[in-house]
């Protein structure tokens, strides 16, 4: 490794890691603000419990700590180990809310910069990729630990 920092990427992907999940994050959410088989809201939950904890880990990884203030929230909030019951307005509201919340993080949470090494090298931080794995497997760790889905013949959330 030479002893010179590695360049600025131009593009916008490699400067803003986190906006592709986020993005997607953000699609589920909305269309869970409509109206949705049940079992949506499983998947929805799923996703917004990893999407808070990839939004966790890329806040700590770029220094952005106060992103720290959404992801966690988020990831308590849809958990189902929390027992948080809302009424469909309000799950409404929150959805659309988290969606514009995890885009504008995605849009604000910079890369993580390369940092020196002891051996007078750069240290690159972890790919986009390996945060959203770790961040889905402990999400979905969370998630099925946490909920025993019982439909009891509901098509819909009213």
């Amino acid at each position: 490794m030479s002893a010179e920092a590695p360049a600025d990427s131009t593009n916008y992907l490699d400067r803003r890691p986190a906006f592709v999940p986020m993005l997607f994050v953000a699609i589920v959410a909305l269309i869970g603000a409509g109206q949705m088989p049940i079992e949506y809201y499983d998947f929805l939950r799923a996703v917004m419990i990893s999407g808070g904890l990839l939004l966790v880990a890329h806040a700590i990884a770029s220094g952005k700590y106060g992103w720290i203030a959404l992801g966690l929230p988020m990831s308590i909030i849809w958990s189902p180990g929390s027992q948080i019951s809302f009424d469909r307005p309000v799950w409404q509201l929150l959805d659309i809310a988290a969606a514009i919340a995890v885009l504008v993080a995605g849009t604000m949470i910079p890369a993580a910069k390369p940092k020196p090494d002891p051996d007078g090298g750069w240290t690159l931080p972890w790919a986009w990729w390996k945060f959203a794995g770790v961040a889905v497997l402990v999400g979905l760790f969370l998630y099925g630990g946490l909920t025993q889905p019982d439909y009891s013949g509901l098509d819909y959330i009213d």
